[in-house]
């Protein structure tokens, strides 16, 4: 069973900083120095954590704080579940990686920091060469994922510049990165949005249209484009109001929607405009086609679920 979609927890760099007043210099000893200024990484000691802060990575929550179990993530970036880990090269330069994965994707960003004031950057990842400051990599999940599904990673960076320790063959110049990261599985999204089309039986152009709606709505406007009518006449006793003219013309209605149950019915005869006026150099001349449309178009404005909701024009035989 999937589930709901949790708030998406964030933390404020006030809120980071004022905790950090609250516990002694032992308890904080742990931390990376140079990283505390960045305030970009994610470090554990007893009851004390920094959360990453800065760029889309403020609004995701924590990886160590959610259970894959009983939690689960949408399209919006702003549930997904960043993992930030820090790994050194040496005492002055550190790769801060974050992991989190969407609906499709695994993704790994990486970023080389620095002690001091060089500029050092990535200069390959498992090969590829790269040549700067930071780097993403995007994986597709594979088909059939399910939640808590680990996913590793083995990722050899190498990094140029900075100064101290410079040189490929030189160890402090490489660092293997195992990457160990469960995934998170996509809400279900439960709708009970429906929308039919049935002729009225016994009469002729007149339809019954019923319209479920997913969610509840207030003062929602639902739109009917008619382009080729003559008349019309609503048989439901709702009110309608009229709008523009020909191919752009129409009714709407305006009123109250309900979520789920029975849904909101309209029952509309209409009168098809099957004499075409054609004017030419020698005057008008009054045409019939074959067919005309009645509706084109079904419009829910508004609300999450809104658009247009009828598949297939309605049309009428003109005799």
């Amino acid at each position: 069973m999937k589930r709901s979609t949790m708030l998406v927890g964030r933390y404020s760099v006030v809120a980071v900083i004022s905790a950090m007043l609250l516990f002694s210099c032992n308890q904080l000893e742990d931390i990376h120095p140079d990283a505390m200024q960045d305030n970009q990484i994610e470090a554990a000691t007893d009851g004390f954590k920094l959360t990453p802060l800065g760029g889309m990575h403020a609004n995701l929550r924590v990886y160590e704080d959610v259970d894959c179990n009983d939690y689960c993530i949408t399209e919006d970036a702003s549930s997904w579940v960043v993992k930030n880990t820090i790994y050194e090269f040496n005492n002055q330069f550190w790769i801060d990686m974050n992991v989190y994965n969407t609906p499709e994707e695994i993704v790994y960003n990486f970023e080389i920091k620095a002690g001091n004031n060089s500029n050092p950057t990535i200069a390959f990842i498992n090969g590829q060469e790269v040549n700067a400051a930071t780097f993403e990599i995007r994986k597709s999940l594979e088909e059939g994922w399910e939640k808590c599904n680990t996913i590793e990673e083995e990722f050899v960076i190498i990094r140029s510049g900075g100064g101290q320790g410079q040189g490929n063959n030189d160890n402090a110049n490489t660092i293997t990165i195992n990457s160990s990261y469960d995934l998170f599985e996509v809400c279900e999204v439960v709708s009970c949005e429906e929308f039919m089309v049935e002729a009225i039986e016994g009469m002729e152009n007149a339809y019954r249209f019923t319209y479920i709606s997913n969610e509840a709505l207030e003062d929602v406007t639902i739109q009917m484009t008619l382009p080729q009518i003559a008349d019309w006449k609503a048989l439901d006793g709702k009110s309608y109001e009229e709008f523009g003219n020909g191919a752009n013309g129409g009714i709407r209605w305006t009123g109250d929607l309900a979520a789920c149950g029975d849904g909101i019915t309209f029952e509309l005869q209409f009168k098809p405009a099957c004499e075409v006026s054609n004017s030419n150099s020698k005057g008008n001349k009054n045409t019939t086609p074959s067919s005309v449309s009645l509706m084109t178009n079904f419009v829910v404005q508004g609300g999450e679920f809104g658009g247009n909701k009828l598949k297939n024009n309605i049309t009428a035989a003109c005799h």
